[in-house]
């Protein structure tokens, strides 16, 4: 597991880490089992992650991820 939080912002977009930076958020962040996902995540090779507000864990989403696109 790993949070995105004000003190590891390293790689996020200029609007994610300013809006992690001015409200305080944290996300916790691990990698999902395929099973978990929508199979359209996963097309083209993509990673399936789990995403949720540390401090509301109700609060989730997957997101796929093609690391062969920057």
């Amino acid at each position: 597991m790993f949070e995105l939080s004000r003190a590891s912002l390293e790689g996020l977009s200029g609007d994610a880490a300013g809006a992690i930076q001015k409200l305080g958020l944290r996300f916790s962040v691990t990698r999902s089992e395929s099973e978990a996902a929508d199979s359209w995540l996963e097309q083209n090779g993509a990673v399936v992650f789990k995403f949720w507000a540390t401090d509301f864990p109700e609060v989730r989403f997957l997101s796929g991820n093609n690391s062969a696109i920057r």
